[in-house]
């Protein structure tokens, strides 16, 4: 049989893969893309969409807990049945793989191939059998759940983020090893899904966020019933009855299911040696422009990281495939990247944190903080926990922002556009807000940011005295 010659092979159909191979489509290229599982990967099937899908779920089944707040009560013996709940989270899933599958894929003209893909040499790869050659690659293969070395866990069967979501029914109480996103994530679905929750946390939740938004989402998830053990060692793990009981610090924790949340590791196609391509601890070795150490071949997404979210995999395929084919395209830069925790109250991360700005540049850095309580939309919702900080350099410019709060997911973008466009944070303030909105959260800060500005400008300052006849900015006669 012979070769299949395409202009671009993306091996991969995640994110990265997907967007990859879409903007090698659009700049006239014959594209191949090759999947060994679904389509639409570990986002559309493991990660972000099943995931969401389950915290809506749960924001939902709080609403009933919630009415005495508003002035409201349920009748009496009404209860929330969760028993449809994973159903529906698949359903969602399915949804969103009805847009990638392969005939949709087709139609657009990606030629897609099912099965393992194998380099064989520096410009074809095999796949099931068959060869494929290409001019240039994008590898996109994504990662998979890492599952810590713990005595005892080969009996005991647990779940990763990969097979949570094939459950059935919720379990009666989980416990969650790990304390990062995804952990506290799931922490915050499954307590507030009637589920008992317990995390068994290595050192401190959430270890690269601020400290102090970290410290009141803590208070929060215990507040609503997960019990979080942290800085305890984890011994081993034993199967027990219908359940597991894990042994951390000399004490024994119980739960009907557990759940490794410990972070993810890359997954690397076969025969890299024979492409040419270097592989790192942390996965496939890139340049900003997203190649490899072979020159035709690119990587993208989890496969190489430095972050492992959507966002991220997406603008670092746009940047893989367009280098891949023109002689000149986009390097990839991280100054401006934002993420989400979705939480209960959502918590937002943008930027450098103030430890890394202050590691960066010094006492020239100062830092705005806004309390949700003073707001009237947060108070008129009854959503007041929240705190906005933004850490600025001396010009005022954004080095950093971190939102936890209800709608942080949206408000940080704002934020995002400034930083991203190297604007003063104080331009923010001459935006008209609607009122009354969540986006006071980052106008009242861009606010105080501006006036202090003006009280800090002595030639201004100067030039109010004379044109309002006050002998200070203040406005004292």
């Amino acid at each position: 049989m012979k070769d299949k010659q395409f202009d671009l092979v993306v091996l991969g159909s995640g994110a990265a893969g997907l967007t990859a191979a879409l903007v090698g489509l659009g700049l006239g290229a014959r594209v191949a893309l090759v999947e060994r599982g679904r389509l639409g990967g570990g986002c559309t099937w493991r990660g972000c969409v099943p995931s969401k899908a389950l915290l809506a779920a749960a924001r939902a089944a709080r609403v009933p807990d919630r009415l005495g707040e508003f002035g409201l009560a349920l009748e009496p013996h009404r209860r929330v049945e969760t028993s449809g709940v994973m159903a529906h989270v698949r359903a969602v899933s399915s949804q969103v793989g009805e847009h990638e599958s392969a005939k949709v894929l087709g139609g657009y003209g990606i030629e897609v191939f099912a099965g393992d893909a194998r380099f064989v040499g520096p410009d074809a790869i095999e796949v099931d059998g068959r060869r494929i050659k290409g001019r240039r690659f994008v590898i996109a293969t994504g990662s998979r759940a890492i599952v810590p070395a713990l005595r005892g866990l080969d009996e005991a069967t647990a779940l990763t983020t990969d097979t949570l979501w094939d459950l059935d029914a919720l379990p009666r109480s989980l416990a969650i090893v790990g304390g990062g996103p995804v952990a506290v994530e799931m922490a915050s679905a499954f307590t507030r899904l009637g589920t008992r929750v317990t995390m068994l946390v290595r050192s401190r939740l959430l270890v690269s966020e601020e400290p102090e938004l970290v410290e009141r989402l803590r208070g929060v998830l215990e507040s609503q019933g997960v019990e979080i053990v942290a800085g305890a060692p984890l011994e081993r793990v034993e199967a027990r009855g219908d359940g597991v009981v894990l042994v951390a610090g000399g004490r024994e924790y119980e739960a009907e299911r557990l759940l490794l949340a410990a972070g993810r590791v890359p997954v690397v196609p076969e025969g890299l040696e024979a492409a040419g391509v270097d592989v790192g601890p942390d996965g496939i070795i890139t340049d900003a422009h997203m190649r490899t150490s072979a020159r035709h071949i690119f990587a993208a997404g989890d496969v190489t990281g430095p972050y492992r979210f959507t966002h991220t995999a997406e603008r670092q395929g746009i940047a893989a495939a367009t280098n891949a084919l023109l002689p000149v395209g986009p390097t990839v830069d991280w100054a401006d990247v934002v993420w989400v925790f979705f939480t209960d109250p959502e918590l937002a991360h943008l930027g450098l944190t103030e430890a890394e700005a202050r590691a960066a540049h010094g006492d020239t850095v100062h830092v705005r903080r806004y309390e949700f309580t003073t707001q009237d939309r947060a108070r008129a919702e009854v959503a007041t926990a929240g705190m906005a900080k933004y850490i600025l350099d001396h010009r005022g410019h954004l080095l950093g922002a971190h939102i936890l709060g209800e709608r942080a997911g949206e408000l940080i973008h704002e934020a995002a556009i400034v930083l991203h466009n190297d604007l003063p944070f104080s331009s923010l303030s001459s935006v008209l807000h609607a009122y009354p909105t969540f986006a006071d959260a980052v106008k009242r800060p861009a606010d105080a940011e501006y006036e202090a500005h003006l009280r800090d400008n002595p030639a201004l300052r100067g030039a109010l005295r004379v044109l309002v006849g006050h002998n200070d900015f203040t406005g004292e006669p």
